[in-house]
């Protein structure tokens, strides 16, 4: 599909359209990007014909919440590192469609979202160069790591994961693994990104299983002193952080960190997801001052190794705000919270389960801080991400509800 596309590629700066029903919680969202960076995470079918978009919103369902929005997107392909759109209408069913196509991947700013004069919510979007946006250096750093360490099959799940896209992610590898051999070279890496997807969604003991099945993969072919290995280790440690069982996650955590030192130099980067994971370990075990020290060290080999804004940052920023909110020092713990939500906005989709993550520690600071009004605030946003991701039984869930009915008890 996307070598089509770039053989159809269009040749001259367009102005597109697309007609769709959003929900207000996803307008809302779309809103909170407004003069930020958003990427698809599908092909994205668009027409050159203002009428087409239009017939193509429909009348929403009286008793719904659906709103008529018009996508207005410029395109111009004559920039560098622009993604791939083609004008496809001359293989399409309906020609008269003038439909054009763009790239799965395509990043674009959303400059303006407002309603007009016939209450059709208008989002204004421009298609963003790779090389000239404002997350260049993050992209860079992206891509360096996909080409790394996926093949090109499972690329497109890990695409599907940084987008929070988890029920298609696990659909595409199931169905992946399903066509793989058990003996294939790159079996690991689904079996590892599927553990990924199912950790997001809350289900731990399957992640687990996949996880396991991972390190089992790992070790029969690279031996324990493998930066593989570790990195699974780091991943069974989240799993067991994540179920309470401090001990086994520290020992996982442990381990990794030791391979690490074997195979790694000084400064490495992937010594400072260990040194990271560590520190939320102590944080827990309520040793703070180690706790501090394993963060500091992790924010200072991220800012070497990293550029500024990538999302790796602001998971530390928070951890490290964790850290000050149980010293109670909050107005330190508010400034790192915010920093992290930041950096997160900026660089990731804005229905990411980190934002989420991000906008509930600053409602806790807040509700810390006796300031209910704005802690319920950044509770309800927090909230309307993950309604929109997470199905009703999801710990995440559950947990903002909660968070959102006992602040109301003090306003």
């Amino acid at each position: 599909m996307e070598n089509q596309l770039k053989v159809y590629r269009h040749s001259l700066p367009v102005r597109l359209y697309r007609g769709q029903l959003m929900t207000l919680e996803e307008l809302q969202l779309l809103k909170k990007s407004e003069n930020q960076l958003i990427s698809m995470n599908s092909f994205l079918s668009t027409t050159m014909n203002h009428k087409v978009a239009s017939f193509y919103l429909g009348s929403p369902d009286s008793e719904s919440d659906l709103q008529k929005v018009l996508f207005d997107i410029d395109a111009d392909p004559n920039q560098d590192g622009i993604r791939s759109f083609a004008d496809v209408s001359n293989m399409s069913e309906y020609p008269d469609d003038e439909e054009v196509l763009m790239m799965l991947g395509s990043v674009f700013r959303l400059n303006g979202v407002n309603m007009d004069d016939n209450k059709i919510w208008r989002l204004k979007m421009s298609l963003c160069s790779e090389n000239d946006c404002d997350l260049k250096n993050i992209f860079h750093h992206m891509t360096n790591q996909y080409s790394l360490k996926n093949t090109r099959l499972t690329l497109f799940a890990s695409v599907l994961i940084d987008m929070a896209n988890f029920d298609d992610a696990e659909k595409y590898l199931r169905r992946l693994l399903q066509q793989m051999v058990i003996h294939s070279i790159d079996i690991y890496k689904s079996y590892h990104a599927l553990g990924k997807v199912l950790f997001e969604k809350g289900d731990y003991k399957q992640s687990l299983e996949y996880y396991q099945k991972t390190l089992e993969c790992c070790l029969t072919k690279f031996g324990i002193n493998d930066s593989r290995v570790a990195y699974i280790n780091n991943s069974l440690g989240e799993v067991y952080h994540a179920q309470s069982n401090m001990k086994l996650a520290l020992e996982s955590y442990q381990t990794a960190l030791n391979i690490f030192k074997r195979v790694c130099k000084d400064g490495d980067e992937s010594l400072a997801w260990c040194y990271n994971n560590l520190g939320i370990i102590y944080t827990e075990h309520r040793n703070y001052s180690k706790a501090l020290h394993y963060l500091m060290k992790t924010l200072d080999i991220k800012r070497k190794c990293l550029p500024d804004g990538h999302p790796c940052l602001g998971n530390t920023y928070n951890n490290l705000g964790n850290v000050y909110y149980y010293l109670r020092e909050y107005d330190k713990a508010l400034n790192n919270y915010q920093l992290t939500c930041e950096i997160f906005k900026k660089s990731l989709t804005s229905r990411h389960p980190s934002i989420a993550r991000a906008l509930r520690s600053i409602g806790i600071a807040y509700e810390a801080k006796e300031q209910y009004t704005k802690a319920k605030a950044y509770y309800e946003e927090a909230f309307r991400i993950r309604h929109a991701i997470f199905s009703s039984s999801h710990s995440d869930l559950i947990e903002i509800n909660k968070d959102i009915k006992r602040v109301s008890l003090n306003i």
